[in-house]
């Protein structure tokens, strides 16, 4: 009876847990990659994890209209190194800040797709942001 317990415990701790040992992917330095919303990287000999939570606002003049301004879009980002708290944070992709700093890192957003039609409807899920991270020079 102690076995099964046990062995239901370290399942229902397997599939708890498992979005967070196998949804996210290591990243470098000066390179640019792609994260879905609520996909994770973690950058390479940093140990900082970046999560992709949400687009807050997206008031980008679609590609086939024509705007006076070319609208911006908000991305939240949640930042985590082991030995600092959380910290969530909004890039721009017009307005600033486009860029962040956390720990001895340069997050910068790159892009947003998909880029705004006026006949569709986004999917909010269906959101990938660009980044790149760098070393913060001295």
């Amino acid at each position: 009876m102690k076995r099964n317990l046990v062995l239901l415990l370290i399942g229902f701790t397997l599939v708890c847990c498992s979005d967070s040992l196998t949804n996210y992917h290591e990243v470098s330095l000066d390179k640019e990659f792609s994260l879905g919303v609520g996909e994770s990287a973690i950058v390479s000999r940093h140990g900082v994890v970046i999560k992709f939570q949400t687009v807050e606002e997206d008031s980008r003049c679609p590609m086939d209209a024509i705007c006076i301004w070319a609208g911006n879009a908000v991305v939240v980002l949640q930042l985590k190194e082991s030995n600092r708290n959380e910290q969530n944070t909004k890039l721009n992709t017009f307005l600033d800040p486009k860029i962040v700093g956390y720990s001895d890192l340069i997050i910068e957003l790159k892009g947003l797709s998909p880029y705004p039609q006026s006949d569709v409807i986004i999917n909010p899920n269906d959101y990938v942001a660009k980044l790149v991270v760098k070393k913060k020079e001295n």
